[in-house]
């Protein structure tokens, strides 16, 4: 009865759960990052499971704690496995619900830019740009994953691309001013 309280086959019970591959296999391509709002849902619905799992075993403890004691000591070994492998599990579960958070701010961060840096909207755009900037920090570890390096690249482009943008601006708005000797004579 105790062993089977959460499924073996779930990757989230793994002492050995790797996000990265997780994360892999669930977004095989950029492309499919358009689910991460229904995984972050499904993984916030497990980690509910895995808390209430958790509270039940708790309790059924406290129900046994009157039944002999070598048939006690067997149930709690039994139920201490089995909050361990639930603990494990919701580590597990919320690891991959940050991680995917970052990702999904990552990805919208990058497209924000982009269309900032089009409308020229400087004041709004440099918050944006540092928080992407933090965001990337979190991510660094993943930078092997193709779909994370892509964007982190684009971060760095856009970040290129709109220091040239600005420059460029200045450069034409302070050419359109008079020349030095002019402003002289208006100082005067």
């Amino acid at each position: 009865m105790y062993g089977t309280i959460v499924p073996g086959e779930d990757p989230f019970d793994s002492p050995d759960f790797n996000a990265v591959d997780y994360i892999n296999e669930r977004f095989p391509a950029e492309q499919s990052l358009h689910l991460l709002d229904e995984v972050l849902e499904e993984m916030r619905v497990k980690l509910s499971l895995v808390e209430n799992e958790t509270q039940q075993l708790v309790r059924q403890l406290a129900i046994n704690s009157q039944v002999t004691s070598g048939e006690s000591e067997q149930r709690v070994r039994a139920i201490t496995r089995d909050i361990r492998q639930l603990d494990t599990g919701k580590r597990n579960l919320t690891t991959s619900i940050n991680t995917l958070n970052h990702l999904q701010m990552l990805t919208e961060g990058v497209d924000k830019i982009r269309s900032m840096m089009a409308a020229r909207q400087y004041g709004e755009l440099a918050p944006l740009l540092q928080g992407v900037l933090n965001v990337m920090q979190h991510l660094s570890r993943y930078t092997h994953i193709p779909q994370v390096k892509q964007l982190s690249d684009q971060v760095l482009q856009n970040q290129k691309e709109l220091e040239q943008q600005i420059l460029a601006d200045f450069r034409s708005s302070t050419a359109s001013l008079a020349t030095p000797r002019s402003i002289m004579e208006l100082v005067v």
